[in-house]
């Protein structure tokens, strides 16, 4: 049994949805509902439909443009997507090769699954990755400045030549293996 997000209440059937953040799913973009709070009026305003059904009209058509370029004989950039780390839903695209010096300026990865990454030379400014697992990724030389880190795992990770000027490093998981900037003195709590 699992305890449903919305009612509080231990039930047989809970999946994990996506909804839009709010303060009754801690403000993640997914929680885990019961069958009867899926039926539910605020989980339908909760949910979003008209943007789902717009994600996936956005997804046909990005499908037939590639289907398109195929058949002219273009090759395609290839596609990466950042997805979350426990619910596998895509919070990202990307179209490079690596995320090595991307930019991903004020994206939005809350929870992003990015653990072995190489995000060397990334731009990353304002970016949210709270609760991100960024456990042994690769982020030497990326722009930081004004990161939402809270609660992210950095265990293992290499942080050198950074800039974390205004990063939120608050509840960082971090470990002996974590590489930080020359001089920088983490404060957040070892596991």
């Amino acid at each position: 049994m699992k305890s449903c997000a919305m009612c509080r209440t231990d039930q047989e059937e809970v999946n994990v949805v996506v909804v839009a953040p709010a303060t009754w799913n801690d403000f993640n973009n997914f929680a885990e509902v019961c069958t009867d709070c899926q039926n539910s009026r605020k989980f339908k305003q909760a949910a979003r439909p008209k943007v789902a059904a717009a994600k996936a009209a956005a997804q046909k058509a990005a499908d037939a443009a590639e289907v398109e370029m195929e058949n002219s004989g273009v090759k395609p950039v290839p596609k990466i997507e950042v997805r979350h780390r426990r619910t596998g839903v895509v919070l990202h695209t990307l179209e490079a090769r690596t995320l090595d010096n991307a930019t991903l300026s004020g994206a939005s990865l809350s929870g992003a699954d990015l653990q072995n990454a190489s995000l060397r030379g990334a731009v990353l400014l304002k970016a949210d990755l709270h609760l991100a697992d960024l456990s042994n990724a690769d982020l030497r030389g990326a722009d930081l400045r004004g990161v939402n880190f809270r609660g992210a795992d950095l265990r293992g990770t290499d942080l050198r030549d950074t800039k974390l000027i205004q990063a939120d490093l608050n509840h960082v998981l971090h470990d002996v293996d974590t590489r930080w900037p020359a001089g920088y003195r983490p404060t957040a709590a070892r596991r």
